[in-house]
């Protein structure tokens, strides 16, 4: 599984911006019981032609080869690039998804979301698309958009400690971008899902530059973008770069800002942790 989420942010001088995280760990368990981890997987993807963001939780194997695809396939759709309906966006992604499955030669291993965000016109949109493995269906999983700066979604094994990670940061008082970011990290970090971790990413959709930003994170010391070392300097124009306390940075390391201070917790990570363990147990 993993830990995704989703955040509707507004700035000090209005700014709006929908992001979309996660982290970068995929899994498996064998049949022997043995488990094994690779902790540097894309999970958040960005269509090069439009405004829309794609991102999973679930079925790894299916997701990764299919999602690719579908993604190469949009970037070159001029139907989808041009559309200004998300109604009809939504159909068409459902459409190749469920042809996707309908072809898929043997059973998908587990259930999986594919969530999708995305700027057409004037307005935000959320939604996700939801496979059931026990009966083989894929449906629509509605999401309703706050109207005021909020978590849009969280899912995953790792995702349904999100809100409980956000209240341990007290958000009802610290409402910021980095506090929405920095539960994904408390989640990595507090090792509390063994199915969720790596580098964290994360890809905007900033409505008044009416484009996407991507977000290299420095990791065990490195920048990562979507999981991957950013050994070649991205474009500081597409891609920002920051610290797990979501700071700011050059590409050459250099800190622009200090947010570390600002975090307000309830309890430290590994208290919280051991509540979260001793209340599931």
């Amino acid at each position: 599984m993993t830990a995704i989420a989703s955040f509707y942010s507004i700035s000090e001088s209005g700014n709006k911006t929908l992001s979309m995280i996660s982290d970068s760990r995929i899994s498996w368990i064998f049949p022997n019981g043995t488990r094994e981890t690779y902790d540097f997987s894309q999970k958040i993807f960005q269509l090069q032609n439009s405004l829309d963001v794609l991102g999973y939780c679930g079925d790894s194997f299916f997701c990764l080869m299919n999602l690719s695809q579908i993604i190469s396939y949009l970037n070159n759709s001029t139907v989808f690039t041009n559309s200004n309906s998300f109604l009809a966006k939504k159909n068409m992604i459902f459409k190749i998804l469920e042809d996707s499955l309908n072809l898929y030669p043997s059973s998908v291993e587990q259930d999986f979301t594919i969530y999708w965000n995305s700027l057409i016109g004037n307005e935000f949109y959320s939604h996700g698309f939801r496979y059931l493995k026990k009966n083989g269906i894929l449906k629509d999983k509605k999401i309703k958009f706050p109207t005021t700066m909020k978590w849009v979604f969280y899912d995953g094994s790792g995702g349904k400690y999100y809100f409980k990670a956000l209240k341990n940061l007290n958000f009802e008082d610290y409402n910021f971008s980095r506090t929405y970011f920095k539960a994904l990290v408390d989640i990595i970090e507090s090792k509390i899902d063994w199915q969720t971790g790596g580098p964290p990413q994360m890809i905007s959709i900033r409505k008044e530059f009416n484009d996407i930003q991507s977000t290299s994170v420095i990791y065990n010391g490195r920048f990562y973008l979507h999981g991957i070392e950013d050994q070649l300097i991205s474009d500081p124009v597409k891609v920002e770069y920051r610290d797990l306390d979501f700071n700011f940075y050059t590409a050459d390391y250099k800190k622009r800002n200090n947010y570390t201070k600002s975090f307000k917790r309830k309890m430290n990570l590994e208290n919280w942790r051991n509540s979260i363990t001793k209340t599931s147990s």
